[in-house]
């Protein structure tokens, strides 16, 4: 019985260790992917081909009401300018998680203020893809391969 007992052990946690879905964790979660991403992140840590530098950049992930898997608009997707500028730069677009809810793909277009017409888009789209490293309910941390350059970031949830 002692046998049976340490085997059963042995096994369950040689499953729990190998159903680690993220490099950098975690091994387990019991909320839902959608509960996890939907919400506003702010970065705290940014780093372009391993060199780190700290933009004020916050990502809002809406849900569509109606989906039934992860995806919905980017409300709100800013980021302050690397040279320190006050400038601003917003985007608006729509976000979907890929099958195996590895990879965050965003399509977006940027928005501007022009006095006397107000906020307008533009006609530029861009696409990015971030692979995800970790996601919990306060955590993302994602990759993305902008060529030539390899972009990290970690953001948590505000």
């Amino acid at each position: 019985m002692k046998n049976l007992v340490i085997v059963s052990v042995l096994i369950f946690g040689l499953f729990f260790i190998s159903c680690k879905k993220y490099e950098d964790g975690p091994y387990v979660s019991l909320r839902s992917f959608k509960k996890k991403i939907v919400g506003t992140w702010e970065a705290t840590q940014q780093f372009e081909d391993d060199k780190e530098y700290l933009n004020k950049w916050t990502l809002t992930f809406d849900q569509l009401e109606d989906s039934k898997n992860p995806e919905g608009s980017i409300n709100t997707y800013t980021m302050f300018l690397a040279d320190g500028s006050n400038d601003e730069v917003k985007y608006k677009g729509i976000w979907e998680v890929s099958s195996d809810k590895k990879q965050i793909i965003m399509n977006f277009s940027s928005i501007s203020y022009n006095v006397g017409n107000g906020w307008q888009t533009s006609n530029d789209h861009s696409k990015l893809t971030f692979d995800i490293n970790r996601i919990t309910k306060d955590e993302l941390w994602v990759d993305s391969d902008v060529a030539p350059h390899k972009y990290s970031f970690r953001f948590k949830k505000i």
